[in-house]
């Protein structure tokens, strides 16, 4: 199944060269990832050479030599590479030299060294293969090669490029709706990669509904596939196909930016990962605006229409293909259009005028777009401010030329006076032509009035008036901006609400299943009051539960040193578990059981892998168990209720104890302390 109608209509030029330097996520000289020429295929025969070069002879030289000829090409087609430019990185190419001095293609922001060293790489990955496979490798970064295919085998309904690697565009929009989309990604998802879904969608906006839906859902299985290493191959493999038929190279780059361990050249040998890295330092959710894709578009776009201008064409004829260029899919974004603006602002700096007009246009502002998503948004400010940018152009070029003609008025001038005094060192000889001279001078200031003032003060009341429609745009943007925050806090609160409910009901349900097993030895041991229980539930903690036994049975004592260590421990979890066993041991049943009785008998209520009453010798001569209580009293603490014991150490727990007249007297609570060994 091909891509939608509407995407065949978008240029192939960042096909023929962005997605040529990122490369691709599989081999693609193998047979299952190439398309020979069909025996069919029309073209002319000097196209049908170029689309299939020989390389039996081919070095690591000669193969970076044809591909960057195959690159140059698909550039200067673009207009992406001037003239000049091109005839020295051609001479560069002939000398073996590959540097950034002349990189064509500082319009990627790409190291042109590191992608050379990158296509070396490559080519040793089937230097010992045969030359059929060094031919596939170079023609997966000849333009020639793939825009001719493309073109046959749309205009054959039956037939897929590529047909081992298609996508089927129809599958991915039955597959799931939106709701089920974002019930996926609320099941799969954790906070990481909401944030990675969320900064991917900027770079889709220009794209229709639909389509955005099936770059979505082929996003969220990425995001979600490539925790599992079986299916990150066919996961990003997927992700590229989309990403390359869709023409949004942008999407692909940032994806890379948000999950960079898994592109490995293990992992992906034919990708350009040095490329990817390099591309990608403009990409940042920041700065959205400065990345390849818009920069590439916008280029292509007014270059599109300057051509069709150019052309001698029927008014109806040209209407048409006006209209298909500006369909949505071709249209700059609202993006791309502030991008526009924001730098169209370096043309006024080719003007020649004065200094009170250079200072006024170096204070314009920058269009601030953070909130405005659509063009719809903000039509009414983008049309003003594109019509006062018209103004202020149009009066810069009056205002100059009126400076141009003063200056020749006043060259002129010079000369007449210049001529008049040599005439008046003999002024009765030369009268007459003094009389002339003054006539012509006369006649000179009289046809050329100084107009520069008046239209300098017209120019600074135009671009006041485009700082104005500047200003009403940031506003707008500003305010959106502020709905959007105050609609983000209002989720955020939500979800956290709703985190807690979840929280509460989980110690709910816990509580409620220790009660019952307390509950059935209630001769033994008391039970916890139900608003003991609510209350604890709202801020679990160790102190919190120590607190809500000692609430009900008033037998605890903690040590100083207990309370300044139990505010260190963060990272205890199971107060179901704490909150069991501590209302079993801080029970009076148990005191007077341990008083009446002795220990032995109190494993009749804890099993000896949760109490023990004795340490080591050592232990107990080095004297780690005492501790200092609110009275002044130093108590040995050697016994210790062991809490998750067996669980995962993080929420392993032991609190060493003594008791004594009634009391449960806690010297630490702790990991666990130190014995003689250590």
């Amino acid at each position: 199944m091909q891509p939608s109608k509407e995407i065949s209509a978008l240029s192939t030029y960042e096909k023929n060269v962005l997605f040529y330097l990122i490369g691709t996520p599989f081999d693609p000289t193998l047979d299952k990832n190439y398309t020979d020429i069909p025996s069919v295929l029309k073209v002319p025969s000097k196209q049908k050479k170029m689309m299939v070069v020989k390389c039996s002879d081919f070095n690591e030289v000669k193969f970076v030599n044809q591909v960057m000829l195959f690159l140059i090409h698909s550039l200067s087609s673009a207009g992406l590479l001037e003239g000049g430019l091109r005839q020295k990185v051609l001479f560069d190419l002939s000398s073996v030299k590959y540097s950034n001095e002349h990189n064509p293609f500082v319009h990627f922001e790409i190291n042109y060294p590191d992608f050379v060293n990158s296509l070396k790489a490559k080519f040793r990955l089937v230097a010992s293969k045969s030359p059929q496979a060094k031919s596939r490798l170079l023609n997966n970064y000849n333009a020639i090669y793939r825009s001719s295919l493309h073109a046959f085998f749309q205009s054959k309904a039956n037939v897929n490029f590529n047909f081992n690697w298609k996508v089927d565009y129809s599958q991915l929009s039955s597959e799931m709706d939106a709701s089920q989309l974002q019930q996926v990604q609320k099941d799969e998802f954790n906070q990481s990669d909401h944030t990675t879904y969320n900064s991917l969608q900027s770079s889709i906006q220009g794209l229709t509904s639909s389509l955005k839906h099936q770059c979505n859902v082929v996003l969220t299985h990425a995001i979600i596939n490539i925790k599992t290493p079986a299916k990150i191959t066919a996961s990003i493999r997927l992700l590229w196909q989309i990403c390359y038929d869709y023409n949004i190279a942008e999407f692909f780059l940032r994806f890379y930016l948000n999950a960079k361990s898994v592109f490995t050249p293990e992992r992906f040998p034919f990708l350009h990962i040095e490329t990817l890295a390099s591309a990608s330092k403009s990409l940042n959710d920041d700065d959205q605006l400065k990345t390849l894709s818009i920069r590439l578009k916008l280029k292509m776009f007014a270059g599109n229409l300057s051509t069709l201008m150019a052309k001698d064409m029927h008014p109806m004829f040209l209407s048409l293909k006006l209209k298909e260029l500006v369909q949505e899919g071709n249209l700059p974004s609202i993006h791309e259009i502030t991008f526009f603006i924001n730098n169209y602002y370096d043309d006024f700096k080719k003007y020649a005028v004065s200094d009170n007009v250079i200072s006024k246009l170096n204070s314009i502002t920058s269009l601030d777009n953070t909130a405005i998503i659509s063009l719809s948004q903000a039509m009414p400010e983008i049309v003003a401010i594109n019509s006062s940018l018209h103004a202020v152009h149009d009066d810069l070029n009056i205002l100059q030329d009126s400076y141009s003609e003063e200056n020749k008025h006043k060259t002129q001038l010079e000369i007449i006076n210049k001529e008049a005094a040599k005439l008046a060192l003999n002024a009765l000889d030369n009268l007459e032509a003094l009389n002339a001279l003054k006539l012509k001078q006369t006649v000179l200031k009289n046809s050329h009035p100084n107009l520069s003032i008046s239209l300098e003060k017209k120019a600074l009341k135009t671009i006041d008036i485009l700082e104005q429609n500047i200003r009403s745009f940031n506003k707008l943007d500003a305010e959106l901006d502020l709905e959007n925050v105050q609609m983000q806090n209002l989720i955020t609160e939500m979800d956290r609400l709703e985190a807690e409910n979840r929280s509460q009901k989980e110690m709910i349900h816990q509580l409620k299943s220790q009660n019952e097993i307390v509950s059935s030895n209630e001769n033994k041991v008391s039970t916890l009051p139900a608003f003991e229980i609510a209350s604890l539930i709202k801020k679990p903690s160790i102190i919190s539960v120590i607190d809500t036994i000692n609430a009900v049975y008033n037998t605890i004592e903690l040590s100083p040193k207990a309370k300044s260590e139990i505010a260190k421990i963060t990272e205890f979890h199971r107060f179901d578990m704490l909150l069991s066993k501590m209302n079993i041991l801080a029970s009076k049943e148990f005191i007077d059981l341990y008083e009446r009785s002795g220990s032995q008998a109190c494993f009749s209520l804890l099993t000896r892998k949760e109490l023990a009453f004795q340490e080591s010798k050592t232990t107990k001569n080095k004297k780690l168990r005492d501790f200092t209580f609110n009275d002044g009293k130093s108590r040995e603490c050697k016994a210790h209720l062991r809490i998750c014991s067996g669980f995962q150490e993080q929420n392993v727990l032991r609190v060493y104890f003594s008791i004594e007249n009634g009391k449960l007297y806690i010297g630490m609570i702790a990991k666990h302390l130190e014995v003689a060994t250590t």
